[in-house]
């Protein structure tokens, strides 16, 4: 998304209505940014990762699966990531999961059709991938200097969101980590 916005194709400060008008009728699409989607600020109570693809198509005409491809996977090299699709398959090496089901063997559950959750955890990668697509994208090979600052930038957490309480000490770690 922020690779999008680079590269001119969209602003942060984009409206849903501008993208998507009536996806969502019952909340106000002209009040709700891109920018508010990426911060989780925005209310829409639903995945807003898929709104977020759903915008990216329509700006840049390719699907989320074809953009990340070509900005992450052929650029980086991630021969071990696979994209939300229709098959079961997992590149190998894999770690396997399995299900306990009373009175009988534990079922393998590693292999599933992940297309279900397209772009909000779709993508199933390993941790030498995620390493390399991690350093890139801090590293500022990803991003331009604005967007990377922009993703970077945090937002001010309620002191007591949804009414939990949290621990003065682990508040000041997470602000000093994504707050900065």
């Amino acid at each position: 998304m922020l690779g999008a916005v680079g590269d001119g194709q969209l602003s942060l400060d984009d409206t849903l209505a501008r993208w998507l008008p009536g996806v969502l009728p019952r909340l106000d699409e002209s009040a709700i940014t891109v920018r508010m989607q990426l911060d989780h600020t925005s209310g829409v109570p639903d995945a807003d990762y898929w709104l977020l693809a759903m915008i990216l198509e329509r700006a840049t005409g390719q699907s989320y699966t074809e953009q990340i491809e070509a900005r992450l996977l052929r650029p980086l090299g991630l021969a071990h990531t696979v994209l939300p699709s229709n098959t079961t398959g997992l590149p190998r090496p894999y770690m396997h999961g399995y299900s306990l089901r009373p009175g009988k063997p534990p079922l393998d559950v590693s292999a599933f059709n992940s297309s279900w959750g397209s772009s909000s955890g779709g993508i199933v990668s390993t941790t030498g991938d995620l390493d390399r697509f991690a350093a890139a994208l801090l590293g500022g090979r990803l991003l331009a200097p604005e967007e990377l600052a922009a993703m970077k930038r945090g937002v001010r957490v309620p002191a007591s969101p949804m009414g939990v309480s949290v621990d003065r000490s682990i508040r000041k770690v997470v602000e000093a980590a994504f707050c900065g």
